[in-house]
């Protein structure tokens, strides 16, 4: 099996309409255009959490952040990183 690169990009507090991507103007965002080019590219996403931390178990743990009744993740969850 040929194995793929993936690279997962998140941003924290990114205006989408400040992206070249999504049209706009200005040269704000020259390497993230280059890069949706050539990549998979999700036009949508959604927070499953409140707040930062509580979101990124939420991707990282393909779960919800209350899901175990707190937002810190525990040690039984299997992680992205361990699927790739």
């Amino acid at each position: 099996m040929k194995s793929k690169n993936v690279i997962l990009i998140t941003i924290d507090c990114l205006r989408l309409n400040h992206l070249g991507v999504f049209g706009y103007q200005r040269k704000t965002s020259p390497f993230i255009d280059s890069l949706s080019k050539k990549s998979l590219f999700f036009e949508n996403a959604f927070a499953n959490g409140p707040f930062t931390i509580a979101s990124f178990v939420s991707i990282f743990a393909s779960t919800f952040p209350l899901n175990n009744g707190r937002y810190i993740s525990p040690q039984k969850l299997l992680f992205l990183s361990e699927v790739l």
